[in-house]
């Protein structure tokens, strides 16, 4: 009997850090996204803005600025998505064609007020010019009111 107490101390005490730990992570990602306007720098040192929507369950209008890779050199652009992005378990993912361009926003909400993610853009035109951004970067928080 001696040698039995040990082990059951080791079980309450797993069962209860495991039920801690469960808590406390449902507790951090429970959160509303704010809505209004983000705003917020790419990796290319460029900017991302859109808009929250929806009490915190939409994202709206995305635009960013890009330096994309052409077959003539490189470009900037100004890259506009009118679409609407569910919130889902804090991501959203919009990805929007337009003639022969293609543009996908993707991100997720680390918190009430801040989030990261990626973007990319792509038009084709011809084997003579094409442009393409690659994967890029991009955190963003709300803008202050």
């Amino acid at each position: 009997m001696k040698g039995s107490r040990p082990h059951s101390l080791a079980v309450v005490t797993a069962v209860l850090l495991a039920a801690l730990l469960l808590f406390s992570g449902t507790a951090l990602a429970s959160f509303r996204v704010e809505d209004g306007g983000w705003k917020g720098p790419t990796t290319q040192g460029r900017t991302i803005n859109f808009r929250v929507g929806d009490h915190g369950g939409a994202v709206k209008r995305i635009v960013f600025r890009v330096e994309s890779h052409c077959t003539f050199g490189t470009a900037n652009h100004t890259v506009k998505l009118t679409g609407y992005a569910r919130i889902r378990r804090h991501h959203f993912s919009m990805s929007v064609t337009s003639g022969l361009s293609k543009a996908t926003v993707k991100g997720h909400f680390t918190a009430r007020r801040q989030a990261r993610g990626t973007l990319q853009w792509r038009t084709f035109e011809s084997e003579v010019l094409s442009c393409h951004s690659g994967r890029i970067a991009w955190r963003a928080g709300t803008r202050s009111r």
